[in-house]
């Protein structure tokens, strides 16, 4: 009975983890999307991913040969935010600990829906507190 009881309890355990790291990935992929949808201009060559509790913003210039990437892992953010701007949003992530002149990341996206960035903090805020777990 016993030797069932810890088989029950082990297969709960692996399912809510497993239910866990799948949202994780589907909040990844679909912030991953949005953000690029949203911060893009035609001639644009930026673009946000997102791998596991890593964010990075990549730009590539085919002109100039111009390549750049700028990363923070995401268990690093205290805090997201956004506030509306006369074209859209400004979506802010704080970190936990910042030097004198970084204080914060901050994206500008093309959308007047408020919902939409309501959704995109709270997938956000989902992914670095289960950033925090991990790392725990």
């Amino acid at each position: 009975m016993k030797k069932l009881f810890v088989l029950c309890s082990l297969l709960f355990v692996t399912k809510a983890i497993f239910a866990q790291s799948t949202a994780f990935k589907q909040n990844n992929i679909w912030l991953e999307k949005q953000l690029n949808a949203l911060g893009k201009d035609k001639d644009d060559n930026a673009g946000f991913r997102f791998r596991d509790c890593e964010a990075s913003l990549e730009i590539k210039d085919k002109d100039s040969g111009f390549n750049m990437s700028m990363g923070t892992s995401l268990d690093g953010i205290k805090t997201v935010l956004y506030t509306k701007e006369k074209d859209g949003y400004t979506l802010k992530l704080l970190p936990d600990k910042f030097e004198k002149n970084n204080n914060s990341y901050s994206f500008s996206l093309k959308t007047d829906d408020e919902k939409l960035m309501q959704e995109i903090k709270r997938r956000l805020e989902a992914n670095i507190a289960e950033c925090k777990k991990l790392k725990k």
